[in-house]
């Protein structure tokens, strides 16, 4: 068994874009943290109906494959293989984050495999389209190992992702 995501490190990497219906991305995870929900708009922090500040989940993994996105210095590009990404999970993308950990025995595990798809559009209040995702998670497999290897000196600090280029197409689910 691999080791709990239970302390967070401190390191920032680009997020994850779901730009059309069907994008995903597999990655292998490697923290987990709470962090402030800020407004898009504003970016002042979110405030809950109890005056509490609202919180989302942070994910940071090394991508396996996908056909997502991310902005590296202003610029748009495909994510590749083996680099470092982040995921935020707030309001309804959280919750579905939360019922795919639950589908885990003993928990999330630095190096569990995480698959997040941009499914479709549904309507909101908001007047924007909400983007529902679905979100597979899964422990690594004994055939991982290096990847989860990776995971933990990238958790320990003791590594830097490599970028060797375009993201795999094989599914690990």
């Amino acid at each position: 068994m691999g080791t709990p995501l239970s302390s967070p490190t401190a390191t920032f990497v680009p997020g994850v874009k779901f730009r059309a219906i069907g994008d995903y991305i597999d990655v292998a995870i490697y923290d987990l943290k709470p962090v402030p929900w800020k407004d898009f708009v504003t970016k002042e922090v979110k405030i809950g109906d109890d005056g509490k500040p609202r919180t989302q989940d942070l994910v940071t993994g090394v991508v396996i494959g996908g056909s997502a996105t991310i902005k590296v210095d202003d610029v748009e590009r495909a994510v590749n293989a083996d680099e470092s990404v982040s995921l935020y999970f707030a309001g309804h993308h959280r919750w579905e984050f939360v019922q795919a950990q639950k589908t885990l025995d003993g928990g999330l595990q630095v190096g569990d495999i995480l698959r997040v798809k941009y499914d479709r559009d549904e309507p909101s209040k908001a007047g924007n389209p909400k983007k529902v995702w679905t979100v597979q998670i899964r422990h690594a497999k004994p055939d991982e190992s290096a990847r989860s290897a990776k995971c933990e000196e990238l958790r320990a600090g003791a590594a830097t992702s490599l970028d060797n280029g375009p993201a795999d197409t094989d599914s690990p689910f």
